[in-house]
């Protein structure tokens, strides 16, 4: 456990899961979100997300047992869905790095400390990106809703302390990083 949270932000297909699949390999404890929106192609219950329904995720809220979460309606769609991301306080605690998006830590910080977050923002070209999102081939969520939600989201983005940009960044370099920047406990 390292003394800072690991937070990895970036736009669709700006290399999260990669980045993560490289963190857990060595051996760091990775903070799956719970979702409550469908699952896709190639995604996995309890090692993707844990997929949950509105009512269980309501529950959560309720209940206080969110460190942050976001509430998305899906306006795109014919029958406007309202998906929840969030994180537990019990998954937050016990894990080293996780996704979150630009709300997500703002949320977080208005009632935490800056320094207690180490954010690694994946700043990858938009052609690169839409190439790599369009290659997944998922029919379950509109590109063209994701880049536009992006574009939104990341407006006047600046909370990061490493900015990634180079589209085939080597993982090895991003982890001494990690490792020569924050502490372990």
């Amino acid at each position: 456990m390292f003394n800072k949270k690991i937070i990895i932000v970036g736009k669709s297909g700006s290399g999260k899961d990669y980045l993560m699949d490289s963190l857990d390999k060595e051996n760091m404890v990775k903070c799956l979100k719970y979702t409550t929106r469908p699952i896709r192609k190639n995604e996995k219950h309890n090692i993707t997300y844990h997929y949950t329904n509105n009512k269980k995720f309501e529950h959560y809220i309720k209940n206080n047992e969110m460190v942050i979460y976001q509430k998305i309606e899906i306006t795109s769609s014919l029958d406007k869905p309202i998906w929840y991301y969030g994180i537990t306080i019990d998954n937050f605690n016990t894990s080293d790095f996780m996704v979150m998006t630009p709300h997500e830590i703002n949320s977080y910080l208005k009632n935490n400390q800056r320094d207690s977050i180490f954010v690694i923002y994946l700043d990858i070209d938009k052609d690169v990106r839409k190439k790599r999102v369009i290659n997944r081939n998922d029919h379950s969520d509109s590109v063209s809703r994701r880049f536009i939600g992006d574009d939104i989201d990341f407006k006047d983005f600046n909370i990061y302390d490493l900015q990634i940009t180079d589209t085939f960044f080597d993982t090895s370099n991003i982890i001494d990083i990690i490792k020569n920047s924050i502490k372990r406990l």
